[in-house]
C-alpha cells in the first residue's frame, strides 16, 4: 500500500530559533507529557518533538500536498492531462473531524468511468502521530516507502506498531473512501497512500463506475474510518466513522473512435475484432476487444484464463510510432467459461485521439485505422 516519496531535507543546521517556532517547541514537549499522563516523557520522545518542530517551522512554505497527478506520475509514468489536473485543483476543500484527525478532501472528480478521491489526514492537534493503512499495522514501515523511516531515523525493517512503541507515538489505522451506489459501481477500486513531507498522510481511492448507470451525476458517500491503535497489543483502543453524502458532476466524453485491425491478428486463441476509443477529461480509455476462436470446454476454464493473462501488458503508439506512456490497465478477470469474448482496458495520457494507432502485444506490432 505504501509508496516511495521524496523524504524532507533533515539539513545539519537550522536558522536561529523563531520565538513561534520556540513556542511550538514547549506545545510539543509538553504534549508528550500529556499523552503518557502520569509516565514520565523519556528524552527521545521529547527531543523528536523538537526536531519535529523546527523542520516543520524550516520547511513549511515547501510543504507538497499529495495527491493524483503526484501518484500516476510516480507510480504509472502517466502524465495528467492538463484539464484532468486543473480539474483537481478546482476541488472545493471539505474538512472533518475525525476523532482526533483532521481528515481535509483535497480532490474529487468522476468521468463517468472512474472516480477519484484524495483525502490528506493529520492530528486536529499538530501533534506528531504515525498513519498506516487498515491492513498494515505488521507492515514494514519502509515497505514502498522511506518518508517515515528516513524523518524518524527508523531501521527500515521496523512495522508500524514497533515504531510507535520506540517513538512513544500515538498510531492510528485509516480508510478514507469514496462508497458508490451498487448500481453504479462497477466492482473494481483501489486505495493507496502516500506521505507529506510533514508526516501527514495522502489517501487515495479510485473505484470504477458503469457509465451507462452514472448519467451525468455520481451519487456517493465520502467513508472515513479513524482507529487508534495500542502498539502492546496491536488491538484497535477506539474508533471512529464520519460518512457524507455527495454529489460529484459527470466530466462529458471528449470523442470516440473505433480502431480495427488493418490485418487480421491472433495470439493465444484469440482474434482482435476491434479496439474503441474514449477520451475523457482523465485521458485516453482504449478498450481492446478480443474473441476466443473455437468452443472452450468447461474444463479448459483455468487455460484461458492463463491465456488471457497474456493479452494484457499491451502498449500503444500512434500512427508515426511514437510510443504511448504504459498506462494503467483497468482489465478485470475472465468471469466465465460462456463467454469467450474479453476486453483488456487500457488508460494512457492522451488530449486527443489520433487517426489510427498501433498495438504493440507479444512482439507483433498491429496497425489500427
Amino acid at each position: 500500500m505504501k509508496r516511495d516519496l521524496t523524504s524532507p531535507d533533515l539539513r545539519s543546521a537550522f536558522p536561529a530559533m523563531p520565538d513561534s517556532c520556540r513556542s511550538a517547541l514547549t506545545d510539543a514537549a509538553r504534549s508528550v507529557q500529556e499523552e503518557k499522563k502520569m509516565k514520565k516523557a523519556t528524552f527521545r520522545a521529547v527531543l523528536i518533538a523538537a526536531i519535529t518542530a523546527i523542520v516543520t517551522t524550516a520547511v513549511a512554505l515547501a510543504a507538497n500536498n499529495l495527491g493524483w497527478v503526484d501518484f500516476y506520475q510516480e507510480h504509472y509514468g502517466l502524465t495528467v492531462p492538463k484539464a484532468a489536473e486543473e480539474a483537481l485543483d478546482q476541488t472545493e476543500e471539505r474538512v472533518y473531524e475525525v476523532g482526533p484527525l483532521t481528515v481535509t478532501v483535497r480532490q474529487l472528480l468522476a468521468d463517468g468511468r472512474i472516480a477519484l478521491s484524495a483525502m490528506e489526514a493529520r492530528a486536529t492537534d499538530g501533534s506528531e502521530a504515525l498513519f498506516c493503512g487498515s491492513y498494515d499495522l505488521e507492515a514494514k514501515i519502509a515497505a514502498g516507502s522511506d518518508v517515515i523511516a528516513r524523518r524518524y531515523g527508523l531501521a527500515p525493517e521496523t512495522t508500524w506498531t514497533e515504531a510507535a512503541k520506540q517513538l512513544e507515538l500515538p498510531l492510528y489505522t485509516l480508510r478514507l473512501t469514496m462508497r458508490i451506489d451498487p448500481a453504479m459501481d462497477a466492482g473494481e477500486a483501489m486505495e493507496d497512500y502516500m506521505f507529506n513531507e510533514d508526516g501527514s498522510v495522502a489517501y487515495l481511492n479510485m473505484p470504477t463506475t458503469v457509465p451507462e448507470a452514472v448519467g451525468d451525476e455520481l451519487p456517493a458517500t465520502l467513508w472515513m474510518r479513524v482507529a487508534r491503535i495500542d502498539p502492546a497489543t496491536g488491538e484497535e483502543a477506539e474508533k471512529w466513522i464520519v460518512e457524507d453524502p455527495i454529489v460529484l458532476p459527470i466530466a462529458p466524453v471528449l470523442a470516440e473512435k473505433t480502431y480495427r485491425p488493418v490485418e487480421p491478428f491472433r495470439v493465444n486463441g484469440f482474434a482482435l475484432t476491434a479496439v474503441r476509443a474514449e477520451l475523457r477529461v482523465t485521458g485516453a480509455y482504449l478498450f481492446a476487444e478480443y474473441e476466443y476462436e473455437g468452443d472452450v470446454p468447461a474444463e479448459d476454464y483455468a487455460r484461458l484464463d492463463l491465456l488471457v493473462d497474456g493479452l494484457r501488458g499491451a502498449r500503444w503508439a500512434d500512427g508515426a510510432g511514437a510510443e504511448y506512456s504504459d498506462g494503467m490497465s483497468l482489465t478485470g478477470r475472465f468471469d466465465s467459461p460462456d463467454d469467450v469474448r474479453f476486453t483488456v482496458t487500457e488508460m494512457i495520457t492522451a488530449d486527443a485521439l489520433p487517426d489510427t494507432l498501433t498495438l504493440l502485444v507479444q512482439g507483433e506490432q498491429i496497425a489500427l485505422r
